[in-house]
């Protein structure tokens, strides 16, 4: 068995999960999560680097974690960068390091030089050529994050007194996650991960990356924008707003209060919308259908989201809210920062990576 610990930072909050995992179970020893003030990151840069140095040295002080060490995952637009693409395949990744670059070149829609590079293997096939022997290429997922960005998080981090261990992004996190439930080799899971500044929509098929489309402008930090802008209130208190509407939709709600019903539906049925047209631009590229539609990400638990992207799929496609805490075998300990409106999914699918 290992402990490790996931970290997850985000633009609006750290969050931490330490497991220990078999072949079978994830037991959650411990977890913990700390909200950031505003301004602490700017454009997916940390522009605070005491503020986040005095959360991450909080988040271990009151999660009590056994380690420092950390598996880091880093999600926030526009520091990280997921596209497809294809390269000559070699077996070996650090040789494939060679051609990635060079199609990093070509794809990423920044200067690949400010990137670090990482890509995961979707697909590998025989592309037949009119003279000469065949060539055997790969599909692959690429991810850059800004050189800058995740330095000054490394620093931080590091400041803090805790030792990275591993960087993911966490579009591949929640992936990996997500392979341990697939719904066969011959049908697409797909993931849609709604962040505090990021909205992406991956395809997984047979346990590979098979498709990546992001939406950003559908982004937490939009909504919130939304709100704010309509009501003529500060972003904070937008975003109390929106965090008390999503939480407590079942509850009657002061008439007198600021109400963000109508900007939250409006928002949602757009979101549906291009989740749908996503979807079946990956269903005609890859030419699988869909078995199942994982949502995670603070965005997640918007009002009837997971209905309403049910309700455009066909019957047989499942929609699930990919929950931290129905992953685990002790789920209650992720329950307080839940309730906190931080989301430990991907600090999970980090700490068992």
């Amino acid at each position: 068995m290992a402990t490790l610990v996931g970290l997850d930072i985000g633009t609006d909050g750290v969050r931490a999960v330490e497991t220990t995992t078999t072949a079978r179970s994830i037991t959650v020893r411990k977890a913990h999560a700390i909200p950031l003030d505003p301004g602490v990151f700017t454009g997916g840069k940390v522009s605070d680097p005491a503020g986040l140095t005095a959360a991450l040295r909080l988040l271990w002080k009151y999660g009590k974690f056994s380690t420092k060490k950390a598996n880091l995952v880093v999600g926030s637009h526009p520091s990280v960068v997921v596209r497809g693409a294809a390269i000559a395949y070699l077996p070996k990744k650090d040789d494939r390091n060679v051609f990635v670059a060079e199609t990093a070149r070509h794809t990423m829609p920044v200067n690949s030089e400010t990137l670090y590079l990482d890509h995961h293997v979707a697909n590998v096939y025989t592309s037949p050529q009119v003279e000469g022997p065949d060539h055997t290429m790969a599909d692959i997922a690429l991810a850059g994050v800004d050189r800058e960005s995740l330095d000054g998080i490394l620093n931080c981090t590091i400041q803090a007194g805790l030792a990275p261990h591993s960087v993911d992004v966490t579009t591949f996190a929640l992936a990996r996650l997500v392979t341990a439930s697939t719904s066969s080799s011959h049908s697409i899971d797909v993931l849609v991960h709604i962040g505090a500044t990021t909205v992406t929509v991956t395809g997984i098929l047979a346990n590979q990356f098979a498709y990546q489309s992001a939406m950003n402008h559908f982004c937490g930090q939009d909504l919130t924008a939304d709100i704010a802008e309509h009501f003529g209130v500060p972003v904070p208190e937008a975003e109390q707003l929106k965090v008390s509407f999503t939480q407590n939709q079942a509850e009657r709600f002061d008439p007198f209060a600021l109400d963000p019903q109508t900007i939250i539906a409006q928002w949602t049925t757009a979101l549906v919308r291009e989740i749908q047209s996503a979807i079946t631009e990956m269903t005609q590229g890859i030419g699988h259908p869909v078995g199942r539609i994982w949502i995670s990400g603070g965005g997640s638990g918007l009002p009837n989201l997971a209905a309403r992207v049910s309700a455009s799929q066909p019957a047989q496609v499942k929609v699930t809210v990919l929950d931290a805490t129905t992953w685990v075998s002790n789920p209650q300990r992720l329950v307080s920062a839940h309730v906190q409106g931080q989301d430990l999914t991907a600090a999970l699918a980090a700490s068992v990576q």
